[in-house]
């Protein structure tokens, strides 16, 4: 008998080591998030991704990268619609692509891993249209890093099947969003030299003199090989600044 549950054992486990050798989308689960009850809706594995909705206790006043494109993100909200998603920036290694809710308290993830010649068809009916999601709720970025967390940030180029796309100004922006509002944002951006940001251009205002938590400011970003990002944000009735620095590879 116990020889009998040993083979078991020894054959599931090779079954699953063999699944997961297989499958495109085995690594790209985050398995720090929690997700919903809801089965239609929940974070978990899908088609070439892990997609849904996920449980978050309140976080601290933070800034946070919530897109980082080419052009706009567009689509049609429609059961049919598809979005097509790559990097024509990196073309030496894969990277992640991650889509994140915009919105405070949208707890919303997509992630998945393309390959250089690889595309990943991203279908809006499966979660994003069950709950009505806009485009403009969501923001997508590219990454490379470990264990689910971003170390580099990479542009992406999305395709919406059904949406009617505006005509692109072919400009790469990074778009962060605060957890708080804010009343004023700065920002200053500088090449890497050495693997050591060396940052000597003055901080920039943002365009609108406060924001709020629900909305993404965009940072246009000059054509470069790697960049360094680096965001100040000040809460409203607080003197203590937030602040942020983050990579962003534009070519390999």
């Amino acid at each position: 008998m116990k020889k009998f549950w040993f083979a078991f054992l020894l054959m599931l486990s090779m079954s699953y080591t063999a699944y997961c050798q297989n499958c495109d989308n085995c690594q790209n689960c985050d398995k720090k998030l929690t997700p919903v009850n809801n089965p239609k809706i929940q974070y978990k594995e899908r088609e070439k991704r892990c997609e849904g909705f996920y449980s978050s206790p309140v976080s601290a006043k933070s800034i946070d990268v919530v897109g980082l494109i080419k052009g706009e993100f567009r689509f049609k909200l429609d059961k049919d619609e598809k979005i097509k998603v790559d990097s024509p920036f990196i073309r030496k290694k894969p990277i992640n692509v991650r889509a994140v809710g915009i919105p405070i308290k949208t707890y919303y993830r997509m992630d998945a891993s393309i390959s250089p010649d690889q595309t990943l068809i991203w279908p809006v009916g499966d979660v994003i249209f069950i709950q009505q999601l806009s485009d403009y709720k969501i923001g997508i970025y590219g990454w490379i890093g470990q264990q689910n967390v971003p170390d580099k940030y990479v542009p992406v180029v999305t395709r919406a099947e059904k949406g009617k796309e505006r005509p692109s100004d072919n400009k790469v922006r990074l778009y962060m969003r605060t957890s708080v509002d804010v009343d004023s944002v700065k920002w200053r951006i500088a090449d890497v030299v050495k693997g050591d940001c060396s940052f000597k251009e003055d901080w920039k205002n943002a365009p609108n003199s406060s924001y709020r938590s629900d909305l993404a400011f965009p940072i246009e970003l000059p054509d470069k090989n790697e960049l360094c990002v680096e965001v100040g944000a000040k809460p409203k009735n607080d003197p203590n600044w937030l602040k942020k620095s983050v990579r962003v590879l534009l070519k390999d």
